[in-house]
């Protein structure tokens, strides 16, 4: 069973993972680069913890809940829209 969360080697923040084969993934927790330019970089490893810690704020709860479909994620995602405010999180976080 191959690990669908490709997690960064490691080396300079430049370096990045070129993903050459279709590969099943996680869309919620993907960052934009990945659907516009098909690779991840450290910078989006940063955005997967942000989602992490968006999950721990609303326990559990799945990312971009208004969004039902992988297409309206991945399309949300491109535009430049971010996920939701979590409810009862204070507005400077």
């Amino acid at each position: 069973m191959q690990n669908e969360f490709l997690l960064h080697p490691g080396g300079s923040a430049a370096s990045f993972v070129l993903l050459l084969q279709p590969t099943r993934v996680p869309l919620r927790w993907y960052p934009p680069e990945y659907f516009k330019n098909n690779y991840y970089s450290f910078k989006g490893d940063v955005w997967a913890f942000g989602i992490v810690l968006w999950e721990m704020q609303t326990f559990g709860t799945l990312p971009y809940p208004n969004l039902e479909t992988s297409e309206e994620v991945v399309f949300h995602i491109c535009m430049g829209h971010k996920n939701t405010n979590p409810e009862g999180c204070r507005a400077e976080m």
